[in-house]
């Protein structure tokens, strides 16, 4: 177990592909709009048709209501991660940017060096076992590193976090 004030995030890949998060919500908007629009004959060029919005849909909906936590504090290299459903928040999402603490049990720890990215996260449910692993074993390309949780970091069922 383990209790630690730092301060905690929602990296921008859980905000964005999360059943409650900015994707599912911009969707929902295009598909609300879209028959006003065509009745007014306004041009959809570049937007995604139907068939690519339920894809996307669809992908968002296998990661569910899980959102990715992240804690840090500038006095050490460590951070710790975990997932907790957003249906369990009972603060704006915003709110997840600021110091707190987060009470866990630890699962797994990363050692400096290594990388497990968010995608992999149990529950997840976004990509294959091979492919996580595959991911897992290689360090992110540049630019792609805000996807991924860095050693030394300890990955943790989160039972609280509260100010």
């Amino acid at each position: 177990m383990v209790s630690w004030e730092c301060d905690v995030y929602i990296p921008e890949i859980s905000n964005v592909l999360s059943s409650g998060g900015e994707l599912a919500a911009a969707i929902s908007t295009i598909e609300a709009i879209r028959p006003l629009a065509e009745s007014f004959n306004f041009d959809f060029g570049g937007i995604p048709g139907q068939k690519e919005l339920s894809g996307v849909q669809s992908i968002v909906n296998s990661m569910g209501s899980n959102l990715i936590i992240v804690g840090d504090d500038s006095e050490t290299d460590w951070k710790v991660s975990g997932k907790i459903k957003s249906d369990c928040i009972h603060a704006d999402v915003d709110d997840f940017d600021d110091r707190a603490i987060i009470v866990g049990k630890i699962s797994k720890i990363l050692g400096e060096g290594q990388f497990k990215p968010y995608v992999s996260f149990p529950g997840m449910n976004l990509v294959s076992r091979e492919k996580r692993r595959a991911m897992e074993r290689t360090k992110p390309q540049e630019g792609q590193e805000s996807q991924y949780l860095s050693g030394p970091a300890a990955t943790l069922d989160i039972l609280a976090i509260y100010r």
